[in-house]
């Protein structure tokens, strides 16, 4: 089972990665890689273009695991937009593949 949490308080924003869907063997698994590619496109995104202050980012393909802790300091629109992009990436996954893929999402204080 995938885990996927996401946690945004105003501009901080975290994001935990784990697991394995099982739909497949790993290194040949379309679920995986379908989530992986969604959160590092989403990552490299927010480290190219939206100039993040990124407090801890780390990958660890072995278990597999991904965490990333990060603020936006400036360019909230275009944040907000690809943010809002990998939201409904991410759920339109979990709803074809609801039983390889968890999702928690915690919003505060964001408008």
């Amino acid at each position: 089972m995938i885990q996927i949490k996401l946690h945004r308080d105003s501009n901080t924003f975290h994001l935990d990665f784990s697991g394995h869907s099982g739909f497949a063997q790993k290194g040949s698994d379309p679920i995986c890689a379908a989530v992986s590619a969604t959160v590092f496109n989403f990552l490299i995104y927010v480290d190219m273009i939206s100039k993040a202050e990124f407090f801890k980012k780390e990958v660890v393909p072995e278990k597999p695991r991904c965490y990333a802790n990060f603020r936006i300091n400036k360019g909230f629109e275009k944040f907000n937009a690809i943010y809002e992009y990998f939201v409904f990436s991410i759920n339109l996954l979990k709803k074809n593949y609801p039983d390889f893929i968890t999702l928690d999402i915690i919003n505060k204080n964001h408008d």
